[in-house]
């Protein structure tokens, strides 16, 4: 069953197929491809060549030299390849996208190669900051599309999330039966609701720990930011630009930045709210497990009429999860097997070590190809730790945003927020559930490993709880129910009388109520600002697990 929607004014017919993107996503995949093999293989052939042009090693000391030789020879191949093949990673991004253009389509290629280097991307970015994306709707047009193809690479802890949300967004404006113009305005809409970070600097974005403040300010600060960035491309977009704007407006009024409610947000804006939500709930991160499509599902129904728009979610649940999945990744149905349910949440900080993979893989290719076995080469070391894409080691969890918590009834697995791709705020107190929706918990999985001895029934190891940061709004100088174990689970249950404070809050006291069914927390005084908590929970086997609680006191 569709939901259909009031009739919105339409903003003129199309212009002709010149003035179109039509979406391609097995050449995005092509793309991805090359840019992995292509290097590889280019170590591969170097490390041949060398072999063959060197002479052949006598001794110790010659062998040690020939393989020196040889390793550096490939390593530079593949650093020099890989970094000019990296610059085609824009164009797989784009090759996904269907889009509508004011006038006639840029070269997807020539996009590509504008965001594709990192002198550009700090050229445009810092160009975007100072003059936005230019007068000229077409020039606009184009120019944004740089810059949400190098987005990515500025906010990398949160990379595709603008091109995934656009994905859900289709999936909804074609339940609500919206007309293709419209449908046009508002993918533009969904793929530009967070361009608005290209003027937040990169050290607040990805900062490791909690933000100030100060830098909570200037991250509320980023729908306007995008609105007036992208404000050359209202006279085309029309209404559905503000969903650039208004995507952290809640239905209740309690989101930012103008606290709008109702339909007094703008019909894009709602349906870009829940597309948001639903990526920030099941994309992977690299410090947390993603929640499945069916558990997001029941959250977005359990805060429709608080958070969202009752007529969007309800759209949204009338898409099948197969294609939501298929949004979400060709091959996300894998993610939910037992056994590739580890390898998917590894996917993040893989992403973040390709370039070690990519030494590992060649030197396994190398090795074969010139007839030298694993066995007679001496173990490698340990790896001690993963790095980041930026090449730095990663530090921790990322800084979370205290507007972006969608509290799980309870029983539901994990959720985490992000940021710099926030959900809209919910009040810490714990809604009812929507009735006739199913709950079932993410129980973990885990191998049986076989007892000290050997022999004997498998013995199951007891894992800890799954525990997850909540992130919560509180009015300064009023006392507030947490529910901090709502977004908790474990396979055993959990036991809400083990709930203690590692911890207290720096700028007000937090008190432990309801035999742990939820903390009391108020603000000293009249404080403004940042404020947090640690506490530990246990489930009914003795297994524990620790979890903060950031709070955002507002005035």
């Amino acid at each position: 069953m569709q939901t259909a929607w009031p009739p919105v004014p339409s903003q003129g017919p199309e212009p002709p197929a010149a003035g179109r993107w039509v979406g391609h996503p097995w050449r995005a995949v092509l793309v991805r491809i090359v840019v992995l093999v292509v290097p590889l293989v280019a170590a591969v052939t170097s490390a041949t060549i060398a072999s063959r042009m060197l002479p052949a090693p006598a001794g110790a000391i010659g062998t040690a030299l020939w393989w020196s030789g040889i390793i550096a020879a490939s390593t530079l191949t593949l650093v020099l390849v890989e970094r000019q093949a990296r610059r085609l990673l824009p164009l797989a991004t784009l090759y996904k996208l269907t889009l509508l253009f004011p006038d006639r389509a840029p070269s997807r290629f020539g996009v590509a190669l504008r965001a594709g280097t990192v002198r550009n991307l700090e050229e445009r970015l810092a160009q975007g900051r100072r003059e936005g994306v230019g007068r000229d709707p077409s020039q606009a047009a184009a120019n944004t599309l740089v810059l949400v193809a190098a987005l990515s690479r500025h906010d990398r802890r949160t990379r595709g999330h603008s091109e995934r949300v656009r994905g859900f967004t289709d999936l909804i404006a074609e339940e609500m039966r919206l007309p293709p113009p419209e449908g046009d305005r508002l993918r533009w809409a969904a793929l530009l609701h967070d361009i608005g970070k290209v003027r937040i600097r990169p050290e607040i974005l990805n900062k490791a720990g909690s933000l100030n403040a100060q830098e909570w300010a200037i991250i509320h600060r980023h729908p306007i930011d995008g609105a007036r960035m992208a404000a050359p491309l209202r006279p085309w977009l029309g209404p559905w630009m503000d969903a650039i704007e208004q995507h952290h407006e809640r239905w209740d009024g309690g989101g930012y930045p103008r606290g709008l409610s109702g339909a007094a947000i703008a019909t894009s804006a709602r349906i870009v709210a829940v597309a948001d939500a639903f990526e920030v709930m099941t994309a992977p991160r690299s410090y947390r497990r993603p929640l499945g499509p069916a558990a997001a599902r029941d959250e977005l129904a359990r805060c429709a009429g608080s958070h969202f728009d009752p007529a969007v979610v309800r759209a949204f649940l009338n898409v099948s999860i197969g294609r939501l999945r298929w949004v979400m990744a060709p091959v996300a149905w894998l993610a939910d097997l037992p056994f590739v349910r580890p390898v998917a949440q590894a996917g993040p900080v893989a992403e973040g070590a390709a370039a070690g993979v990519a030494v590992k893989t060649f030197a396994a290719l190398s090795l074969a190809f010139l007839g030298v076995s694993a066995a007679d080469l001496p173990p490698a070391a340990p790896n001690t730790g993963e790095v980041a894409s930026s090449g730095q080691p990663e530090k921790g969890p990322e800084p979370l945003d205290p507007a972006t918590l969608v509290v799980p009834a309870a029983g539901a697995s994990t959720i985490q927020p992000s940021i710099p791709a926030p959900m809209p705020t919910t009040s810490p107190t714990q809604p009812p559930a929507v009735a006739g929706q199913n709950r079932t918990a993410t129980t973990a999985a885990f191998a049986p490993r076989g007892r000290p001895g050997g022999g004997g029934p498998p013995v199951a190891a007891n894992p800890p709880p799954a525990v997850t940061d909540d992130v919560v709004q509180v009015p300064a100088g009023k006392s507030e129910r947490i529910f901090v174990l709502a977004n908790d689970s474990d396979p055993d249950g959990l036991d809400p009388k083990s709930l203690t404070l590692v911890s207290g809050p720096a700028h007000g006291k937090a008190e432990i109520k309801g035999n742990g069914a939820f903390v009391r927390y108020k603000a000293n005084g009249n404080y403004v600002g940042a404020d947090t908590f640690r506490y530990r929970v246990c489930d009914n086997r003795g297994a524990c697990s620790i979890a903060t609680v950031h709070i955002s006191v507002l005035p």
